[in-house]
């Protein structure tokens, strides 16, 4: 099943003519947190509040689902197609594309977005992995070639396997 994307613009003259709409942000509360879509709710992707979510007794509005780019929106929406009667589009792009297109989100300092921790970790792991095997041991330089290719794993597949462990850390609750 396809899921049905729509565009910044299309949603801001949805959310101005529609009062049954939903706006269900998958992305976690850390990332929440640090930029979202005014009237958006946090239902993380994966967590028990999304489990709920699709329990719930369905509901005539209309159901944009929202991430950082669009990838975990996609497969959220699939989860919500296959499991509920719920009315679901994607925000193509999701909250990148709604900032790109100059419409206001509500940001928080001091959180950091999931895109940029990855970032953080992957060069973190580089850094050091080349580092410790010129000063300790060869074979810390397996850390810089494991971290390179799941990243070009995740540019294939469009999946983070980083971002995923990373979800789950305190800071990100």
């Amino acid at each position: 099943m396809s899921t049905k994307e729509i565009s910044p613009s299309e949603l801001e003259q949805l959310i101005k003519n529609d009062s049954k709409v939903m706006l269900v942000d998958v992305r976690t509360p850390g990332e929440f947190k640090s930029s979202h879509i005014d009237s958006s709710i946090n239902i993380p992707l994966g967590s028990k509040e999304f489990e709920n979510y699709l329990s719930t007794p369905q509901s005539e509005a209309t159901n944009i689902i929202i991430c950082q780019g669009g990838t975990r929106a996609k497969n959220a929406c699939n989860i919500i197609q296959d499991k509920t009667k719920l009315n679901a589009l994607v925000l193509s792009g999701g909250v990148n594309a709604w900032e790109k297109n100059g419409m206001k989100t509500i940001k928080s300092s001091g959180a950091i977005s999931m895109e940029r921790q990855v970032r953080i970790a992957a060069g973190l792991f580089v850094f050091l992995g080349s580092i410790l095997s010129l000063i300790i041991a060869t074979n810390f330089i397996y850390v810089p070639i494991f971290v390179g290719a799941g990243l070009v794993f995740s540019g294939v597949t469009n999946t983070c396997g980083m971002a995923r462990v990373l979800s789950v850390m305190p800071w990100n609750k």
